[in-house]
């Protein structure tokens, strides 16, 4: 009794589920493409940045041009200071040149003297 009333899915709500999955897939494929910078994420990859996929894309929304911010960390990195992800980008969000500020980090290392990165952006900042 029980039994007779379950029917068989038929061919049109298999198709309806396939038409389904079909749209979350593509969804999920535009929202990676659109928030996730893939070029920037195979770089921080490559270079061995301590940068999340989070983070990239936090950039994006924030608009910031994520090799603004990578470019210098990959110097930073290289030179052995050490930079946060998240303080570069606060810094150049304020006007900043992110630039300038790990050039200094890395000119002042060079000459054995300890500069935090705090310092350094003031610095930058009151240059402008």
């Amino acid at each position: 009794m029980l039994l007779d009333a379950i029917q068989p899915p038929t061919n049109a709500d298999s198709l309806g589920s396939l038409i389904l999955i079909g749209v979350f897939v593509s969804t999920a494929i535009w929202v990676v493409f659109t928030f996730v910078p893939i070029r920037a994420w195979i770089y921080v990859k490559k270079q061995g940045l301590d940068v999340t996929l989070l983070n990239l894309m936090g950039m994006r929304l924030r608009h910031i041009r994520p090799f603004v911010i990578l470019n210098p960390m990959t110097r930073a990195k290289e030179a052995g200071v050490a930079v946060d992800v998240l303080d570069m980008e606060a810094h150049h969000m304020g006007g900043g040149d992110v630039d300038a500020v790990v050039d200094a980090m890395i000119a002042a290392k060079q000459k054995g003297e300890e500069l935090t990165f705090e310092v350094s952006c003031e610095m930058d900042l009151q240059e402008d």
